[in-house]
């Protein structure tokens, strides 16, 4: 098998004539961002008990402004990523004729499938300040599969190389076998 930087959350699988990786996000990442979130939602909730109680003189000027809106909009954005992170995972089944690309548990879910034919292949990408990613290059364009790679460009291009070769046993129709 080639070498997929560590980090990158990558499994392979055989299920019946597909074969299938498995992309998610690093766990200290996931980690990182749910301490934060528990953090901020711990003086979240320390701030709401202090304003509903009456006992604030800090939050007084506060309360009647948009501060508690906006810790509120941030708690819950910072709760939702941790989530995300820690839950989702990208899948990509290479069959025969088609591949597929899903994610979830959580939304934002995609799905995706394309004919293997259609796919010339596969390329790492940096895509406007968002991050490297994995692009299925199509006569449409290109198509952003599974998640972020958060090492970088080139865990994106080592990702890539590895798909190009399950590609390349997809389309020949061999190759579904784990690889060693």
């Amino acid at each position: 098998m080639d070498e997929i930087p560590l980090g990158l959350g990558w499994s392979e699988r055989v299920e019946g004539s597909a074969r299938c990786v498995t992309t998610r996000a690093p766990l200290w990442l996931a980690l990182v961002i749910g301490a934060i979130a528990f953090a901020w939602d711990g003086y979240f909730v320390f701030v709401g008990v202090k304003i509903a109680s009456g006992h604030s003189t800090f939050m007084g000027e506060m309360s009647a402004s948009i501060g508690p809106i906006y810790s509120t909009l941030a708690a819950i954005v910072t709760s939702y990523l941790a989530l995300t992170l820690l839950c989702n995972r990208a899948t990509l089944r290479f069959d025969v004729s088609t591949f597929t690309m899903s994610t979830g548990p959580m939304p934002p879910r995609r799905s995706l499938t394309v004919p293997v034919t259609t796919i010339e292949h596969f390329e790492g990408r940096v895509i406007r300040r968002r991050g490297a990613f994995v692009c299925a290059l199509t006569p449409k364009g290109a198509l952003v599969v599974g998640n972020r790679c958060y090492g970088g460009l080139s865990q994106a291009k080592a990702a890539a190389d590895r798909l190009n070769t399950i590609l390349g046993s997809s389309r020949a129709g061999v190759g579904h076998a784990a690889s060693p």
